[in-house]
């Protein structure tokens, strides 16, 4: 009973920690960033195919699509945006609620990792940072790649080493840079695709089904890559040279 008290309290501050999270960030909005022309490069495509259900947004003048970017936030946000309001506005919330339950389940997380609520608070509060915030308040891929994280180290804490490697994979869907956390999590975690043969019959269930996800949605963003080719090597191509003139 002495144990299950700390753990209630713990919970209540991780809940809080989000909660003061998505005040910053709301209290930022539009100021920390400012509204920048990048957003607009996430935003428009998601608000097109929340509205033709279509990756070729013609608004961008994109009839054969845009590959500088995988679709996975496009069709996570243009999801949002056609349930709750195809506006910036719900794009910007959606984001910072994002955000806001990362850093609630990243807290969680630390808990269990460390073992103490401590050491758990102390990292908890480095989060509740101004980059953070920063991520909290664009309109782009970071806000899901930070729950998503949060997420697969939590799951990790757990000991399910499958489903939290499957979503590290899963994260190509959203940027490339996240295949080098996939790869780490791999090498650091004697390979996180394979589970512990002890492991309760559902917690294999589980993983399986979340890599069989992550599979699926790789293989259809390959597939939509392998018909555009020719496009998809010309704008990487533009966004390397790009990127190495910075």
């Amino acid at each position: 009973m002495a144990d299950a008290l700390p753990r209630r309290i713990y919970l209540i501050f991780a809940v809080l920690a989000g909660t003061v999270m998505f005040v910053l960030a709301y209290k930022n909005r539009l100021v920390f960033p400012v509204p920048w022309n990048d957003e607009a490069r996430f935003f428009i495509p998601a608000r097109w195919w929340a509205g033709h259900h279509s990756l070729q947004p013609l608004t961008l003048n994109a009839p054969d699509g845009i590959f500088w970017v995988p679709d996975g936030f496009t069709i996570l946000l243009g999801i949002v945006l056609r349930i709750f309001g195809s506006s910036i506005e719900t794009a910007r919330t959606f984001c910072e609620l994002l955000v806001a339950g990362g850093t609630t389940i990243f807290s969680v997380a630390f808990y269990r990792l460390t073992r103490s609520w401590i050491y758990g608070a102390v990292i908890t509060l480095v989060l509740i940072a101004p980059p953070v915030v920063f991520a909290a308040n664009m309109v782009r891929m970071e806000a899901p790649l930070y729950l998503l994280i949060a997420v697969s180290i939590l799951l990790h804490s757990y000991g399910y080493k499958l489903p939290a490697g499957s979503l590290l994979i899963g994260g190509l869907l959203f940027h490339p840079a996240i295949g080098l956390a996939a790869l780490g999590y791999a090498l650091l975690s004697w390979a996180p695709l394979r589970y512990d043969v002890r492991a309760p019959r559902k917690s294999k269930l589980f993983g399986i089904f979340v890599l069989a996800v992550v599979v699926l949605g790789l293989s259809f963003e390959c597939i939509r890559i392998l018909r555009h080719l020719s496009l998809f090597r010309a704008q990487m191509g533009y966004q390397i040279a790009r990127k190495l003139a910075q």
